[in-house]
């Protein structure tokens, strides 16, 4: 059995492709001047206005299977050589034929979940106060509680791994293989904390990176004598989330979780908690013109535009949604609540799930959600995730934190049970 037609359009004309790309994709109009649509095939252009990727109508179904199966080093070879040049049948064929079956999907047990692969992702990595402010993740302030002061300390990276961790507890319980990109809370996606990385990996990776010219010189030395907290902005956050998005699509899932927990933007600099208090899921799209500058992005554009990946990521946010709603009892986001989602996010049509180009919806091959729960700072929430009063498998945890993951839970379950399976059925 094969699932991989799951994610794969196998028949549209290019309108409805127009209309995908100006629903989810197409940020202010940006690309309007790089992408086009004609009634046989889809130009993306270079930055002189040349041809650069032709896809041609009746080459759509074997490209956008394709571009689930392949690997990206591949895909880039791929797409540099064919340009504007029109496939075979012949190479159509033999593309359908080469292409691995990774998104099989082979049932074990009776299980509900059984045969299905999960991807955790929880968010940032800080277990400590000062990786956390090199991270700029701590919330550390004061406030009343009763007739006396209390401090609050919240570190995210330990928020979102405890929640990590009970989600995929209760998924593996129910048949799914699951992987978490962080060993331990302690550790970012390499398996080691970040000043273990700063000591013993960071003049390696740069060297190595200079002496492959990745590296211009200036950026080499400015690096080399940058303080930790220019060094995270300037290199170590993208660094990272790049091998993020390496180890889930190694495991090739069929469906990815990434767990943050959000703060009020218009409470900065976050000294004191707030009232506000909402929740909002991301996916893929809202790309600007210098989001497709290089082919790997035109290849993750073109992904997200051919595939039904950036559809099903809005049917699991919409589920998760419904439960950050209804079960956490936090309304969701609108659009004046924080002016990123005014200026590089593009609503869906689903209450609080908006399309932002961030490098993990960008960059992870699979069905996604990207959730913001709840705001930390919030003067109640804050309360609740300071207090390890409940226990979950012999793990002190916040309550509120296992109500996070359990929302997670039951929107995925719902998730497979009215999106995944369904669909599947009607394919077999």
């Amino acid at each position: 059995m094969d699932s991989s037609v799951f994610n794969v359009v196998l028949s549209q004309d290019i309108q409805t492709y127009k209309e995908k790309f100006d629903k989810y994709l197409n940020l202010n109009h940006s690309l309007d001047s790089i992408v086009f649509f004609y009634s046989d095939k889809i130009i993306i252009k270079d930055k002189n206005a040349r041809e650069d990727i032709v896809i041609y109508k009746d080459e759509i179904p074997v490209i956008a299977k394709l571009l689930e199966a392949e690997k990206l080093e591949q895909l880039e070879q791929f797409f540099n050589t064919k340009k504007a040049r029109v496939l075979s049948n012949r190479e159509k064929d033999s593309i359908l034929i080469s292409i691995d079956e990774i998104y099989s999907f082979h049932k074990k047990s009776h299980l509900p979940l059984s045969g299905i692969r999960i991807a955790i992702d929880p968010g940032h990595f800080a277990n400590d106060i000062k990786t956390a402010r090199v991270e700029q993740r701590l919330l550390y302030f004061t406030i009343q509680k009763g007739n006396k002061k209390d401090t609050v300390k919240l570190l995210e990276g330990q928020l979102t791994y405890w929640t990590a961790i009970i989600l995929a507890d209760k998924l593996k319980q129910q048949g799914a293989e699951v992987l978490i990109t962080r060993p331990n809370e302690n550790a970012c996606a390499f398996g080691i904390s970040f000043q273990e990385w700063m000591k013993k990996r960071k003049d390696k990776v740069l060297d190595s990176l200079y002496n492959q010219h990745l590296l211009t010189y200036d950026k080499y030395k400015k690096l080399k004598t940058c303080s930790e907290m220019q060094f995270f902005n300037l290199f170590f956050k993208e660094y990272e989330l790049l091998q993020r998005s390496k180890i889930i699509n190694q495991f090739n899932p069929h469906l990815t979780i990434i767990i943050h927990y959000n703060v009020d933007e218009k409470n900065n600099p976050w000294k004191n908690p707030t009232f506000s208090n909402y929740s909002m899921c991301f996916i893929g799209g809202a790309f600007k013109e210098k989001d497709l500058d290089k082919m790997i992005n035109k290849i993750h554009f073109l992904r997200l535009l051919l595939t039904n990946q950036i559809e099903n990521s809005e049917k699991i946010s919409h589920l998760t949604m419904q439960y950050f709603e209804n079960y956490l009892n936090i309304n969701a986001a609108k659009k004046d609540d924080a002016k990123y989602l005014q200026t590089v996010c593009i609503p869906t049509h689903q209450k609080g799930v908006y399309c932002r180009n961030l490098l993990l919806t960008r960059h992870i091959i699979s069905p996604l959600v990207y959730g913001e729960s709840m705001c930390q700072d919030n003067e109640k929430e804050c309360k609740a995730l300071s207090e390890k009063n409940f226990e979950y498998n012999g793990y002190k945890v916040p309550k509120r934190v296992y109500e996070v993951a359990d929302a997670y839970y039951n929107s995925i379950i719902r998730y497979f049970e009215e999106v995944f399976f369904k669909n599947y059925s009607s394919k077999n």
